[in-house]
C-alpha cells in the first residue's frame, strides 16, 4: 500500500483501529527484523503474533469480565 493510499486510509478510521493498524504495522517490522526471509517464514509469523495477541488478549478480557461482575 503506498503511502498516499495509507494516509486516505487512516483519515476515515476511529482512533481504536488507527492504534490495531499502528500495532500491526510495527509487528511486522518486529517480524521481518526475527527472520532473514519473511517471505518463507511469513505464515510462522502471523501464527507466532496471532497466539501471543491471542492470549494477551484473554487475560485482559478476563480482568474486565471481573471488573464488569463487580458493578
Amino acid at each position: 500500500m503506498s503511502a498516499v493510499n495509507r494516509k486516505m486510509l487512516l483519515k476515515g478510521l476511529s482512533c481504536p483501529v488507527a492504534i490495531r493498524y499502528a500495532a500491526a504495522r510495527y509487528s511486522a517490522f518486529e517480524a521481518s527484523m526475527r527472520t532473514n526471509n519473511l517471505a518463507e517464514d511469513k505464515d510462522k509469523q502471523l501464527q507466532d503474533f496471532a497466539n501471543v495477541f491471542t492470549d494477551m488478549l484473554r487475560v485482559n478480557l478476563e480482568g474486565y469480565i471481573k471488573v464488569q461482575s463487580q458493578k
